[in-house]
């Protein structure tokens, strides 16, 4: 099972597309998608002199589950890093999506690549 784990407001209809074609891209090892409760965002993992959430930090501030997902539509960073659009744990069970900088026309095709590669 992969769980979506909305972090903070993320669209309602977003979140239904993006977990209906990741049960269609992980059917064989994931089995099903659910859409979990939305999450406040962690102002722990806030860093108010860049005006961004440290990814790794969120990472670690999500339940581990089977797989978990989390979505944000905040900006990420990561050490070394000016930004990112996600991160996920090496061998782990955990990965979190950034929505803030795949605006766009092609925002909902960019955000089923970018967890498809994050759930890889």
């Amino acid at each position: 099972m992969i769980y979506i784990q909305p972090i903070g407001n993320v669209k309602k209809e977003l979140l239904n597309f993006l977990a209906e074609k990741l049960k269609m891209k992980f059917w064989k090892i994931a089995g099903d998608v659910k859409i979990l409760k939305e999450i406040d965002l962690p102002f722990s993992c806030f860093n108010l002199l860049r005006k961004q959430f440290n990814s790794t930090c969120i990472l670690c501030s999500l339940e581990p589950r089977w797989i978990t997902l989390g979505v944000i539509d905040a900006d990420l960073y990561a050490n070394r890093m000016n930004f990112v659009f996600g991160e996920a744990e090496l061998n782990g069970h955990r990965a979190v999506v950034s929505l803030y900088r795949l605006r766009g026309d092609k925002l909902y095709e960019r955000a089923v690549k970018e967890a498809t590669h994050e759930i890889g």
